[in-house]
């Protein structure tokens, strides 16, 4: 029997794909949740499989009797491997089954330097901690297995590669109604030209590069908007004051859940984080190629093997607002570069398909 434990997720349909395939699969399964609330996800799952274990944490305080509850769940199902997706579970999964008979234990490392970047050294600590009690770690890509063995010291042969995937059809061609929803949900004006950004408003996502360069377009065209989705994060004040003189053309999301159909309302997408390695994989490149939106980036995570600067997107140096700001007027004066790119962007991701990666993930559990 495997327990398969899920943290930190509002909603994710890679998440429901490999549970998909592990509810149809004839393989013993038990779920859980650990959150501070519920989420489309938790519901979802709770709803296809009512026997799930549900674990709210609100704050710190609630992590001991959170850890209690995982540990007497491991012993009451004694599970033959425990699968943990986020860094909260694994960190409580892990150290509740230490025990004469502990579970096989893996887990997905869905991270990479940013803990390091960020000098986190709590982080690190429960990096090396999960790395050294699990069996199995599982990396999105390469980038991630060389934080591994380079930086944390983790043993190859401890080390499976499952890249991450997306229904590609759905990002290449949503229904124009749900198009219009998130318009409208979400007050995007249809006739003005909109800069896209899907990132958390963090250090390492490369903010303080990109807001004067973002500005600057604004102030000089009325006729261009802004639209900031997944916008929460500590960096969230700083952000609102620097635009603030054009307040009127930016759009701040906190969460959509139907990203596929967010891409569409962009003509041009941007994500410039600040190393490259700092995103573990950078699934919005993948989502910003596969619906075909000229893009603006930095190599980062996938991009490192993915990216073709005047092929299927735009390259910028790390921390270069110069070089940003050059690149989106190279998109914004061009419909044929921009023509160009999408063709390049669709062709360049259609290896990254969401069903060989959960096939992928039940092979590894059986």
């Amino acid at each position: 029997m495997i327990t398969c434990l899920f943290s930190d997720v509002i909603e994710s349909p890679i998440y429901r794909t490999i549970v998909n395939r592990l509810d149809e699969s004839d393989l013993e399964v038990k779920f859980g949740i650990v959150s501070n609330g519920t989420s489309p996800f938790s519901d979802w799952l709770v709803a296809l499989r009512p026997s799930t274990e549900r674990l709210e944490i609100q704050s710190r305080v609630d992590l001991p009797r959170a850890w209690g509850s995982l540990a007497a769940m491991l012993r009451r199902d004694r599970p033959d491997a425990l699968a943990c997706f986020g860094q909260l579970v694994t960190l409580l999964g892990f150290t509740a089954s230490i025990g004469p008979k502990a579970p096989l234990r893996t887990y997905a490392r869905y991270h990479s330097t940013t803990h390091r970047v960020e000098g986190n050294r709590r982080g690190l600590t429960y990096d090396r901690l999960c790395n050294r009690l699990a069996d199995v770690i599982v990396a999105p890509n390469g980038n991630v297995v060389r934080a591994l063995i380079d930086d944390e010291g983790v043993d190859p042969n401890r080390i499976e590669t499952i890249p991450f995937g997306i229904r590609l059809a759905d990002f290449a061609e949503p229904q124009d109604d749900r198009v219009d929803t998130v318009r409208r949900n979400h007050q995007i004006d249809p006739d003005r030209t909109t800069i896209g950004m899907i990132s958390r408003l963090i250090e390492i996502k490369g903010w303080r590069y990109v807001l004067d360069p973002l500005r600057d377009r604004l102030l000089a065209d009325p006729r261009l908007q802004l639209v900031i989705a997944n916008a929460v994060g500590e960096l969230e004040p700083e952000i609102r004051q620097a635009l603030n003189s054009v307040s009127d053309q930016v759009v701040f999301i906190r969460h959509e859940p139907d990203n596929a159909a967010l891409y569409q309302t962009f003509d041009i997408f941007v994500h410039v984080p600040i190393t490259p390695t700092v995103e573990a994989f950078g699934l919005v490149y993948i989502e910003a190629l596969a619906a075909g939106i000229p893009s603006v980036i930095t190599r980062s995570g996938i991009a490192n093997d993915l990216a073709e600067d005047g092929t299927n997107c735009l390259v910028a140096p790390h921390r270069d607002p110069t070089s940003i700001g050059r690149a989106l007027d190279q998109l914004l004066g061009s419909a044929s570069l921009r023509a160009t790119l999408r063709t390049g962007a669709i062709a360049s991701v259609q290896s990254f398909q969401i069903e060989p990666m959960a096939d992928a993930y039940l092979d590894l559990f059986r």
